[in-house]
């Protein structure tokens, strides 16, 4: 990485030195530290688009999550949007952070919130995305692991109607889907989750579902390396 020490930013009284630098550092470290590795057994409603090989290695070895700083920037996100609601007179928010799992599948996860409007039970999932993902979202529709989420936590939790909002990190702009579960998708999930069960209590790796590991998917897997 390119050394900021004593780089001027355009006024002799403003600039990146080292003590910036120290500061950068040290964030660097703490984000380090605190973005979570771990072993999830089950499986996170948020990965079940992913490769069955992935999910097995996600749910058999140590791996890195999100980072701290991600984590926290969603969380945040979500949190507003939740008070958003609290506040608002015709909506009730009725739950939040719900832990939703079947023992059956191996799944289990925190759907975002449930809100109550009017005589609709709504469950929420909340996604913070970047200017030009949010783009791309508008002019072509929500992105297919976070419907599929939304309809397995839907499924779940019981509740027929889901509401997917997407917010612009950059202008705080936002686009909010309304997803229904479709019993197809559902019923595909639960076989792979099922047929993953079995693989993985019998510690036996599924086919790669893919030629070569620089298949888009493969090349942003943590796995990768170890797959191949």
């Amino acid at each position: 990485m390119e050394s900021l020490e004593n780089k001027s930013v355009g006024l002799d009284f403003v600039k990146q030195d080292e003590l910036t630098n120290q500061l950068r550092s040290l964030l660097i470290n703490e984000n380090e530290k605190r973005s979570s590795v771990y072993i999830n057994g089950s499986f996170n409603p948020a990965d079940l688009t992913e490769c069955p090989r992935r999910l097995f290695y996600k749910s058999t070895e140590l791996h890195h999550g999100e980072t701290y700083f991600l984590q926290s920037t969603q969380s945040s996100v979500r949190e507003k949007w939740i008070s958003y609601f609290d506040k608002c007179g015709r909506i009730r928010v009725a739950k939040k952070h719900i832990i939703a799992t079947d023992c059956n599948y191996n799944i289990s996860g925190y759907a975002d919130a449930v809100i109550e409007i009017g005589e609709y039970l709504v469950v929420i999932g909340i996604k913070g995305v970047d200017a030009s993902t949010y783009e791309t979202i508008k002019k072509h529709t929500a992105r297919k692991k976070d419907v599929i989420e939304l309809m397995i936590y839907s499924w779940l939790l019981e509740i027929q109607d889901g509401m997917l909002i997407y917010e612009n990190l950059n202008n705080q702009e936002y686009i909010i889907f309304h997803v229904i579960p479709y019993r197809p998708i559902i019923e595909s999930i639960k076989k792979k989750c099922l047929d993953l069960f079995r693989m993985k209590s019998k510690l036996v790796k599924p086919e790669r579902p893919y030629k070569t590991k620089t298949s888009k998917e493969c090349k942003k897997c943590q796995f990768n390396i170890k797959c191949w």
